[in-house]
């Protein structure tokens, strides 16, 4: 079969070839057979042993004899292992309308759904036990598999399934911090917001507390902290309503990452308050983000001392469990906690931990923040070129997280790095074109609204003189995207000095 598939010259015949290959084929297996072959289609990306036999499988039966007979006939491929199924594109379009012939769709659909359903539960115990990166690596796996049950339990919904409702909305919420990790907070949103609108009833439900997290955490890293604050108060409230300890461990510390994000002393209550909820429910992983959360706070009213015991109870949870996310989270407060009292090496030496954290569970846009700390960091001790190349890198990972705003403050530092080396032309053209993309849509994963490197940049523009400024700031306003960051990256000349 994999020798007829289509090919550059001839194909519409190729592929009229192979299917009838494959109904020939088909027709040669056993009702039983016929039966697994078709329910197959409901998979994208194929499926684990374990998986397709809770999907496709009657109580009881037993089908190796069945895939075995599936991958002797080339219908079906296993991986080396013979523990994992898939099938090719043409073989699976074939096998769905023999689904759909047979009136299984919508019964297996559900089936598949209601399974994947249950893996997003499991993705979400793990990532808050002690298997954080095999859940990430099992997540991004059978992410094909999980958009389809959502798919499903959706249209059920919006049909006025209570039960599919239900099931997706917990879907959404047991996914936020998988979501999170693999930046997709956005689609994350999406897919919460659409189960939220078909939500017609708004009961009061512990999956529509999770679905609310989920949707609050988008407007976060988007910048939009008053939006993710009445979003999780929201969640909040409904979880104090349903006595549902686990969410409001996660209200309330997530609650104290909006109000930090203003720089509001009065969202400590929330982290002080999940910190104690999450040591009393043994709930360990959400007492260590908490501590983390709280230890941000200490930091914000100058209790340095306190910040330092807090991050350092953070840390060694996080450690025991593996949480990469968590101690990259943690490392940063450390590093920045360090720079604040003057000690860069160190916090030159934490942040890297940070970022080797934040590199293991593949959290891109966490690594895009951190480098731009180190490169703040690093200009304070007067390591020009050092903070450069950090700044550089942000801007390489906030690119491959297509976040025009975080490549934006990334500028902002570059801009600060001229004016530091006295290149002020540059730097107010830099600043310029900043200050436009910083303002754009988009993932800015930042603890603080208030932009750095002001000072640099402000005595660049000084020592300008007027017309020289308003010609390199109307340059820079003008510059696209790409032709800022090539800017960012060629080499100085004396003239442009």
């Amino acid at each position: 079969l994999d020798a007829l598939a289509p090919g550059p010259r001839d194909a519409p015949e190729r592929q009229q070839t192979l299917r009838g290959t494959i109904a020939w084929s088909h027709d040669l297996l056993t009702d039983t057979e016929q039966r697994l072959f078709r329910r197959l289609a409901v998979f994208v990306g194929g499926c684990s042993l374990e998986d397709l036999e809770a999907v496709c499988a009657e109580p009881g039966q037993d089908v190796l004899a069945e895939l075995e007979s599936l991958v002797d006939k080339a219908l079906l491929r296993a991986d080396s292992r013979g523990d994992r199924f898939s099938m090719l594109q043409t073989i699976a379009e074939f096998a769905g309308e023999q689904l759909e012939s047979a009136g299984e769709s919508a019964v297996i659909s559900q089936r598949h759904a209601r399974r994947y359903a249950a893996l997003a539960r499991e993705l979400r115990d793990a990532m808050e036990g002690e298997g954080q990166i095999d859940a990430i690596e099992r997540g991004i796996v059978e992410e094909g598999n999980l958009q389809s049950a959502l798919d499903a339990l959706l249209a059920s919904a919006r049909d006025g399934d209570a039960e599919a409702l239900e099931v997706g909305l917990s879907a959404c919420g047991d996914l936020y911090m998988y979501w999170h990790v693999r930046g997709k907070n956005v689609s994350g949103q999406d897919r919460a917001l659409s189960f939220l609108a078909a939500d017609r009833a708004e009961a009061a439900t512990v999956g529509r507390c999770g679905a609310l997290i989920t949707a609050g955490l988008a407007s976060w890293v988007l910048g939009d902290f008053e939006s993710s604050i009445a979003t999780w108060e929201q969640s909040r409230k409904l979880a104090e309503q349903l006595a549902a300890a686990r969410e409001l461990c996660i209200s309330e510390f997530v609650l104290g990452l909006g109000y930090l994000g203003l720089a509001d002393e009065t969202g400590r209550q929330w982290s002080a308050s999940s910190l104690e909820r999450s040591r009393s429910a043994g709930f360990v992983w959400a007492e260590g983000l908490a501590s983390t959360v709280d230890g941000m706070f200490c930091m914000l009213t100058g209790d340095m001392g306190a910040a330092d015991v807090r991050f350092q109870a953070a840390l060694k949870i996080q450690r025991r469990l593996g949480d990469e996310e968590g101690a990259g989270l943690t490392l940063g407060g450390l590093a920045a906690l360090a720079a604040g009292g003057g000690d860069l090496d160190r916090a030159l030496e934490l942040y890297e931990q940070s970022l080797g954290a934040f590199e293991a569970c593949g959290d891109r846009a966490e690594e895009a923040r951190i480098l731009s700390e180190m490169a703040w960091t690093a200009l304070g001790g007067d390591d020009v070129e050092l903070a450069r190349h950090r700044f550089l890198d942000s801007i390489q990972a906030y690119t491959d997280i297509a976040s025009v705003r975080g490549i934006g403050g990334a500028l902002t530092g570059l801009a600060a790095t001229e004016a530091a080396e006295g290149s002020n032309q540059r730097a107010a053209l830099l600043a310029a074109a900043a200050e436009v993309y910083a303002r754009a849509e988009g993932i800015v994963n930042v603890y603080s609204d208030e932009t750095p490197g002001r000072e640099w940049v402000e005595r660049a523009r000084a020592a300008l003189p007027g017309d020289v400024l308003s010609r390199a700031s109307s340059t820079g306003r003008s510059l696209a995207l790409s032709d800022a960051i090539d800017f960012a990256r060629r080499g100085r000349t004396s003239s442009q000095q």
